[in-house]
């Protein structure tokens, strides 16, 4: 009897811990959206520290998380926060690629929020259109239907007016059906 009840309080806890990891995601949200920089902070490094408890393997983990999920979310919500250029390249440093290129879309996302990030500051605008390119050949049909990316390549495109325009900047924004 107490090893069943034991083996169920185990599963319980370990329910609730899931739980932990994903609502800390969801309050880094929450926060951020509502513009309370300070908690979404203290909210994703309250998930950072619950990362470092499981393997470091999204695909495996449930709801993918990890270390690794967690710093694509630190991305996300860095350019939630309006993040842009050299900010956004030391926030990609805590990403591993490598783990998160299993799950297309996740690793298409973190790409394309890196590019939208990058996009905003001048002096970064050309490595986001590598960025933005990653994030086509990684998953096209999310990223040819994304409307924050399409947005992105759209301003891209008229600020660009009036330099050179990149090739392959316009073969994405004509896959995206926008006008250039």
């Amino acid at each position: 009897m107490s090893k069943s009840f034991l083996s169920m309080a185990e599963r319980g806890q370990r329910a609730l811990d899931r739980r932990s990891h994903i609502s800390a995601l969801a309050a880094a949200l929450q926060a951020t959206v509502i513009h309370h920089h300070d908690r979404a902070r203290d909210w994703l490094e309250r998930a950072a520290d619950l990362a470092g408890c499981v393997p470091d393997t999204p695909a495996r983990n449930w709801g993918a998380f990890s270390r690794s999920n967690v710093a694509v979310w630190t991305v996300s919500l860095g350019v939630e926060r309006g993040e842009s250029g050299g900010t956004m390249l030391e926030l990609a440093r805590g990403v591993d690629e490598d783990v998160i290129a299993i799950r297309r879309g996740r690793h298409a996302t973190f790409l394309a929020d890196m590019g939208r990030g990058l996009a905003r500051d001048p002096r970064t605008r050309s490595q986001a259109e590598r960025w933005l390119l990653r994030a086509e050949r990684a998953a096209p049909h999310k990223i040819r239907n994304s409307g924050q990316v399409a947005e992105t390549v759209a301003v891209m495109i008229q600020q660009n007016k009036s330099a050179a325009m990149g090739r392959e900047l316009r073969g994405l924004a004509a896959r995206m059906r926008i006008p250039h």
